[in-house]
């Protein structure tokens, strides 16, 4: 009988524990990832109640009333800001299909347009005030902020949230998507909140006062800028932290596990402080500003696509390749490596799982594969040691004992619903359902020609 490591081992290689004998229900709530995934989630949340009490209220003041945005601006503005996010989150969810992590995007979202945001504003506004009384309220001064100084507050607040995810987790960053996703979700997240407050503003500024344009027309005008031809600024900016945190998670290199991250950042405070810089001026260096923002702004947002779509072929050949090192021991199928490489066929798998009342054993068996496949890829460059064969093991367990439940080779044949008010010939068993095994059914024998 193989000694089994102990937890501790187990832990230094950031390898999940055990869990044999247990229910998913129980394993889902003694897990300590699902209590720190609802400790930032609460966080995020109250995070976004104080800036909400904040901004939106009229509040007093020493001299005054300081007017705030008001709650219908506020609805108004969530209004135009609530397209852009979920187009974002669905584009950036579709890229991390290999290896997802609701739970965690979820966290990366809602801290980002929670605590992120609620503490750049405080930062923001204590620096902005510093810089005011310094310059002798030189109008200048709020240019220098947001040049200067709000670039690296709001990418050290939006990338927090990453490495606490990469400390309690990091067996989970299998790959470069994994970093680019979270970053952009934290992103997307802190742009929503953001682009609430300026929508709001700017309803309620045009509401007060008489102007060539209606408040609607105000805020559709600025939704336009920031929620379509701008839409990916701080996605952008915050990917850049999680791929450098993802490449220093996936190196040996001492040295490469330290620059990675912080090159990351820089990298990112660096793009950010460019685009305050050129959005804060008309013109740049003699040059138009619309130039400067064609080929400097969409030219990396193209690039950052075309490394997306590079990264998703590249864990394609992956998993097959690592897929295929078990099929040729014969502890796989043949067919489990291109089956499993395949995003489309993983999908129509599970479409068929789904219709055949079986897709959690299906979705259990998909996410096991890939687990296998990136175990086995750490193990062969040296990232986890001789402690991975134990967690190799308890994986090709479950393959196995999943295997006869769920959908791995998707069928020839798209199955139907079965719905209520559908009727089956007599002896022709729905496909899909047991003792087919996803092929055609016998045909009735009592069925013939007229006579």
């Amino acid at each position: 009988m193989t000694q089994l490591a102990p937890p501790e081992v187990r832990r230094r290689s950031g390898l999940p524990r055990r869990t044999e004998g247990m229910t998913p229900q129980r394993r889902f709530l003694t897990s300590h990832l699902t209590w720190v995934h609802l400790g930032l989630i609460a966080v995020s949340l109250v995070g976004f109640g104080l800036l909400v009490q904040e901004v939106v209220p009229d509040r007093p003041v020493p001299g005054g009333t300081r007017i705030g945005i008001g709650t219908e601006a506020w609805r108004i503005a969530a209004w135009y800001a609530l397209p852009t996010a979920l187009v974002l989150i669905l584009l950036f969810v579709a890229a991390g299909r290999w290896r997802p992590r609701p739970l965690a995007g979820l966290v990366a979202l809602l801290w980002g347009g929670g605590v992120a945001t609620f503490a750049s504003l405080k930062i923001n506004t204590w620096a902005a005030s510093q810089l005011s009384i310094i310059g002798d309220g030189d109008p200048q001064t709020a240019i220098r902020a947001a040049v200067f100084v709000a670039p690296f507050v709001e990418e050290s607040t939006k990338g927090s949230v990453l490495f606490i995810l990469a400390i309690v987790a990091r067996y989970l960053w299998v790959n470069r998507l994994n970093g680019l996703v979270l970053g952009a979700l934290a992103g997307v997240g802190f742009a929503f909140t953001e682009n609430l407050l300026y929508y709001g503003r700017i309803y309620r500024a045009a509401a007060q006062t008489y102007g060539a344009v209606t408040p609607d027309e105000a805020v559709q005008q600025l939704a336009f800028l920031r929620g379509v031809a701008l839409a990916f600024g701080h996605p952008l900016f915050t990917m850049m932290i999680g791929i450098g945190l993802a490449i220093g998670l996936a190196a040996r290199s001492r040295l490469v596990r330290i620059l990675a991250p912080l090159t990351g950042f820089v990298v990112a405070a660096l793009l950010h402080m460019i685009f305050n810089s050129v959005a804060s001026q008309q013109q740049a260096e003699g040059l138009p500003q619309m130039l400067i923002y064609i080929f400097g702004y969409w030219g990396l947002v193209i690039t950052m696509l075309i490394f997306a779509i590079r990264q998703i072929l590249r864990e394609s050949r992956l998993i097959r390749a690592r897929l295929t090192d078990y099929a040729r021991t014969g502890q796989l199928q043949p067919g489990d490596p291109e089956v499993m490489s395949r995003l489309l066929r993983r999908g129509k798998a599970l479409w068929h799982g789904l219709l055949a009342g079986r897709p959690i054993a299906t979705w259990r068996m998909q996410r096991a594969m890939t687990e296998l496949a990136y175990l086995r890829d750490a193990m062969t460059r040296g990232l986890i040691d001789e402690v991975g064969r134990e967690r190799e093991r308890e994986l090709l367990t479950t393959i196995a004992a999943l295997r006869p439940v769920a959908v791995v080779e998707p069928y020839t044949r798209t199955p139907r619903p079965a719905l209520p008010w559908r009727r089956h010939r007599p002896g022709v068993p729905p496909l899909g359902s047991p003792g087919t095994h996803g092929q055609y059914a016998a045909s009735d024998p009592r069925w013939g020609p007229p006579r």
